[in-house]
């Protein structure tokens, strides 16, 4: 493969991810007024598990062929980049207070990131533990989701508003009751730029994944290496797209539902997948050092949306300067 392939194939999926995550954070906003539905919920379900598909792809393709430190540094490598890195930055742009609705979310990121530390100490997920994870993963969505909607349903509905429906639709409209439902509500459009923006952002870290991996081939790294820096800071990137598209909006509570909900599908949503695609040992210096990190940044998550009343810029440039010697002394010492 010449070596401008790769570089070619990195423009190309930044430029689909940085693009789609635009749209898909207009969409997600509008989504949440649609179903009164407080933006922070909308961060955790759609942007944060939305933006996590690159991730669930590529550690489950790992996974199938045994790349067990691309797998499993990939999860470790990206739910550290969100908080150290990624949430650092919006910090810096954009300081964050407190999000009550979040509170529920914040704890169940918690004992998730304990569970998978058990798991991790223990030295391998199996396909019973990647069963438990995915379930756990699928009650907190059931659970969050209706409670959202109990607790933010409106109390009597709006008025009703006139349905402009443009000329040449009008005989259709006349008709077919779905034409005139269409342009009464603006939920199918909103969904469909939705699930046009997930697509581009799936599709866009894919390309780019492909393009970083080839080029860090020609480095001859180890796989986990690989996996907690080049694919994590990879994978991340929609992340990082949608967090600066909405920290441009001063969307906070988008802000901090994407990085929690991210990282709980990260680790039970992606190891459990993963896993049950193919039980994965875990690489020993993941054990010994990754996993430490993970544990580190997810109290300081815990401690700036749970124990603070803000978070702002002094905390987002301690969280870089974290996440900077960390990935300094995971090339240079741990290797």
């Amino acid at each position: 493969m010449p070596a401008v392939v790769p570089l070619v194939l990195v423009a190309i999926g930044l430029f689909l991810l940085f693009s789609a995550s635009d749209l898909l954070i207009r969409a997600a906003v509008a989504l949440a007024r649609h179903f009164s539905l407080s933006p922070a919920i909308i961060g955790v379900v759609l942007v944060g598990f939305g933006t996590s598909l690159p991730e669930l792809v590529t550690s489950v393709q790992a996974a199938m062929v045994g790349s067990f430190g691309i797998a499993v540094g990939n999860v470790f490598g990206s739910s550290i980049a969100n908080i150290l890195g990624i949430l650092a930055l919006a910090l810096v742009l954009c300081p964050l207070a407190r999000v009550e609705a979040l509170r529920r979310s914040v704890l169940v990121l918690l004992i998730a990131t304990m569970a998978v530390m058990l798991l991790t100490l223990w030295g391998e997920i199996g396909r019973l533990h990647g069963l438990l994870l995915f379930a756990a993963l699928c009650f907190y969505l059931w659970y969050e989701v209706g409670e959202a909607r109990r607790r933010d349903l409106p109390g009597d509905p709006p008025p009703p508003t006139a349905v402009h429906i443009p000329k040449p639709f009008r005989p259709w409209a006349e008709k077919y009751v779905w034409v005139h439902w269409w342009f009464r509500t603006d939920l199918p459009p909103t969904a469909a730029r939705a699930a046009v923006g997930l697509v581009g952002v799936a599709f866009g870290a894919q390309v780019l994944v492909s393009g970083a991996i080839s080029t860090a081939g020609l480095l001859g790294v180890s796989e986990a290496l690989i996996g907690v820096t080049l694919v994590a800071v990879g994978t991340s990137l929609p992340e990082l797209a949608t967090i600066l598209a909405a920290a441009r909006r001063r969307q906070g509570e988008i802000i901090a539902g994407n990085i929690v909900g991210s990282n709980i599908f990260n680790l039970l949503g992606i190891l459990g997948v993963a896993s049950l695609a193919r039980p994965m040992i875990i690489p020993e210096r993941i054990v010994s050092f990754d996993l430490w990190v993970l544990v580190l940044a997810t109290l300081l998550l815990v401690w700036g949306l749970l124990l603070r009343e803000s978070v702002g810029r002094v905390a987002g440039i301690i969280f870089l300067v974290i996440y900077f010697v960390y990935i300094f002394v995971r090339i240079f010492f741990v290797g």
